[in-house]
């Protein structure tokens, strides 16, 4: 079965075999986002100098339209053959949720300059 992609990060997403670009995934206009929440947990010593360790979390995933105000949406619906591509922190915020209908980018490669030009393929974070 086909498996569509819907690309909910900020960017598009190249996906790339033998070096070059075989598949653009376009952005959508509409961004999953999860709100990073940290909180300080403990403090530790390392060479004498001291530092928090905080405990992060994530708020419920939401969905923005990027194109109009940044106005909140709900999130799509689950259906059968869609999958939502999505960044790691709002992977594990809709991990959190219990939606397991999302993958992030995985394999990152990188031009000279080191900056992100594409993946090879897309990792599963759910269990």
């Amino acid at each position: 079965m086909e498996t569509e992609i819907m690309n909910y990060t900020p960017h598009a997403i190249n996906l790339i075999e033998d070096d070059s670009v075989t598949l653009t995934i376009p952005k959508t206009g509409l961004v999953v986002r999860a709100v990073r929440q940290s909180i300080v947990d403990r403090k530790i010593t390392v060479d004498g100098n001291d530092f928090e360790v905080r405990k992060v979390r994530f708020s419920e995933p939401i969905l923005v339209n990027t194109l109009d105000q940044n106005e909140e949406l709900p999130l799509p619906p689950v259906q059968e053959g869609v999958l939502m591509a999505v960044s790691a922190i709002a992977g594990n915020a809709l991990m959190m949720a219990g939606r397991t209908d999302f993958v992030i980018v995985d394999g990152t490669v990188r031009n000279d300059d080191g900056m992100i030009i594409g993946a090879t393929g897309f990792a599963d974070m759910t269990e």
